[in-house]
């Protein structure tokens, strides 16, 4: 069943509207038809079974079947992520989504290559949504994460409250890995950073530490910096979230 987001304002107990540009998509490029049906997500946790009964060029309405709810995740993970080239960082967003991550926050780092304008600002973040969105509809989440403002990396450490666990993934640490780090008390708030192809530099690392942020190894190999938020999204799930056995169904 084809899959579509809208505003919450949209969804209600017995009907659902549907307006913008995925309007165009689901009536131009898909073909749907008064009387098919579809899944509408509301974004925030709910999912929509609509049977169609107005389509026209600016909007879709329809009847509501039936609503679906995911429950909130065991462990919210956000990530400060130093901007990457643009394919690489359209592949990390998209990635990162489907592992379960909240909210990207891209970080302008010292070695990021792709100085981003102010007037491109907007445009950028605008895309990263929308790859964030298209994610959410392939993978099977309810809840669109969001991406930006962009932050520096300064501010994005000082905005990271106390109680959640701090970590950032640093190719100069050697030793500590995700294993090592001691947590006496249930984890259920994250926060890591990934720095950009050219890494963190000396300074940047002396920051984070500077503000609680534990740096870990991923291991001996040197990794794309877009396969980095992967792979430490996929061991974070695993230790505390989704992926971990006593949050896996049976």
């Amino acid at each position: 069943m084809h899959r579509f987001i809208t505003p919450p304002e949209n969804c209600h107990e017995d009907w659902v509207e549907l307006t913008g540009p995925e309007v165009h998509h689901l009536r131009n490029v898909l073909r749907v038809a008064c009387g098919d049906r579809v899944e509408v997500l509301d974004g925030q946790g709910k999912c929509y079974t609509v049977e169609i009964t107005e389509l026209n060029s600016r909007r879709m309405r329809g009847n509501t079947l039936s609503m679906r709810q995911q429950p909130p995740p065991p462990v919210r993970i956000s990530m400060g992520l130093g901007i990457l080239k643009h394919k690489a960082m359209e592949t990390a967003i998209r990635k990162s989504v489907e592992l379960g991550v909240d909210h990207i926050t891209p970080l302008e780092c010292r070695y990021s290559v792709p100085r981003i304008k102010s007037k491109e600002q907007q445009d950028r973040l605008e895309k990263w949504n929308r790859i964030a969105a298209e994610a959410v509809k392939q993978c099977g989440r309810f809840t669109v994460p969001r991406v930006g403002p962009t932050e520096t990396l300064e501010a994005y450490c000082q905005g990271r409250e106390q109680g959640v666990l701090k970590l950032f993934f640093w190719e100069n640490e050697r030793t500590r890995k995700l294993n090592d780090i001691n947590v006496p008390e249930e984890v259920t708030s994250i926060a890591f950073l990934v720095g950009p192809e050219g890494g963190f530099s000396p300074e940047e690392a002396e920051q984070a530490t500077r503000h609680g942020f534990v740096p870990v190894s991923l291991g001996p190999r040197t990794l794309r910096a877009e396969t980095v938020p992967l792979v430490a999204l996929t061991l974070l799930q695993y230790r505390w979230g989704d992926l971990a056995s006593a949050h896996l169904p049976g």
